[in-house]
């Protein structure tokens, strides 16, 4: 809504906005636009940092990460969990971006978080009876 450019790792109407697949399709343009010399390319790649930089907060559940932004509000498996942590940390070194070390520091934490795991696994099981309902 406010024109921020996310890619998409799969046509949905509405988008959903898998965090995983939108980076790896951010860092295909961004790679795109280096080895094409193409500066259209590198400059969306940006426009999509600047999107992340903005609304990472909107995959943040305060306790785990969700693995996209669909109603039913869906939690990151585990495996999606140290993907995005490692994600956010290949982001801040690619486009210099200290804030996605921190995000991803944050997210690494809730990760080792006992706590935050029985919250997640809890979660999960409520997740799956309201999606068998759709």
């Amino acid at each position: 809504p406010d024109g921020s450019i996310f890619f998409q790792e799969y046509p949905t109407r509405p988008p959903v906005h898998v965090l995983n697949g939108g980076i790896f399709a951010l860092l295909g343009v961004y790679d795109y636009g280096r080895y094409y010399d193409d500066p259209k390319a590198a400059n969306l790649a940006l426009q999509g940092v600047e999107t992340l930089k903005k609304h990472w907060r909107d995959w943040d559940a305060g306790f785990w990460t969700l693995y996209d932004l669909y109603h039913v509000k869906r939690l990151a498996s585990i495996m999606y969990q140290k993907l995005h942590i490692r994600e956010f940390r290949a982001l801040a070194m690619l486009f210099d971006v200290e804030e996605f070390n921190n995000v991803a520091d944050r997210w690494q934490k809730m990760l080792h978080n006992p706590v935050h795991r029985a919250r997640w696994a809890a979660a999960k099981v409520i997740e799956k009876i309201k999606l068998r309902r759709l």
